[in-house]
């Protein structure tokens, strides 16, 4: 709104309320500081739209959405406790080759905002047919079937369990140096910070040596 516009909105409640400019003035200062807090408290649910597209619950999804199985990939249902002790779901999708005894490489998948990740199914049904990669997708922490609320700090804890689930309990099935980290929108950035976070621990590994 330009400046004339406030000025010219300020002067009409001046004249109709018949407030002096003071207490038009200390009314307003209070609407602003009240729409500030506002924002302030309930930024959380603001940034996060877990629960924009309906339902919330993964499992609750009109077909094909609900699970790969009804893409046709086979996969598996896998929950993990985070360091903090919320309970996140996942999907692990592998890749079997008949044309190479070799491990596929690994896709982690970070979803984007808006929704659960099983209206990303498309996109992984994509990637697993012409990248030939296993796939994991895990739901952050209050989107889906997750445990928890959502807020940075937690999505962050949230993308190193995943990260870490598939190279510590998965290691028999895939090649550890062909993992490959994927975000689309708000997952880009949580991929972001994944990679420079295992950056660091690798650096500080190195130093302890």
């Amino acid at each position: 709104m330009s400046q004339q516009k406030i000025l010219f909105l300020l002067f009409a409640i001046y004249c109709s309320s018949g407030m002096s400019w003071k207490q038009i003035f200390t009314v307003g200062g209070v609407a602003v500081a009240g729409f500030l807090y506002l924002i302030y408290s309930q930024q959380e649910k603001i940034l996060y739209l877990n629960e924009t597209i309906p339902p919330k619950r993964t499992s609750e999804n009109p077909s094909p959405f609900a699970n790969p199985k009804q893409s046709g990939l086979e996969y598996e249902d896998i929950w993990i406790t985070t360091k903090d002790n919320i309970k996140l779901h996942s999907w692990w999708i592998p890749y079997t080759s008949t044309l190479s005894t070799k491990p596929a490489p690994t896709l982690i998948f970070y979803h984007a905002n808006a929704g659960n990740m099983g209206f990303r199914l498309p996109n992984l049904v994509a990637i697993h047919e012409r990248l030939k990669v296993n796939i994991f997708i895990l739901s952050y922490r209050g989107y889906g079937e997750s445990e928890g609320a959502p807020d940075e700090d937690g999505i962050k804890i949230d993308a190193l369990a995943g990260f870490n689930y598939v190279y510590d309990q998965k290691k028999d099935e895939i090649d550890r140096n062909k993992i490959y980290i994927f975000g689309r929108s708000l997952g880009g950035a949580v991929a972001i910070h994944t990679a420079w976070a295992l950056q660091q621990d690798t650096e500080c590994k190195e130093e302890d040596k």
